[in-house]
């Protein structure tokens, strides 16, 4: 598996657990994000990668900047998980 499918994959996970832990429903998630919650189990699922468009409105909807998703991911990817602060 190549890197970025590694790093997407793991993005995936980290936007899924963001999500779970503020008790975000796909609706409500969907909402927040200006993403169809079909789009989104996709994305959850595996089945598709977001543009980098729909990575950032993820982001926005957690209240997160992507550029920590991503470096939750790479961590995560990598082997080294992080810790939460």
């Amino acid at each position: 598996m190549k890197q970025a499918d590694v790093v997407l994959k793991a993005l995936l996970a980290v936007i899924r657990q963001e999500r779970e832990r503020r008790g975000l429903n796909y609706e409500d998630f969907s909402v927040a994000a200006g993403l169809h919650r079909t789009t989104l189990g996709l994305y959850e699922r595996g089945e598709r990668g977001p543009t980098v468009e729909a990575a950032l409105s993820m982001a926005q909807a957690l209240g997160i900047p992507l550029s920590e998703l991503l470096r939750k991911a790479e961590n995560q990817a990598s082997g080294n998980p992080v810790s939460e602060q």
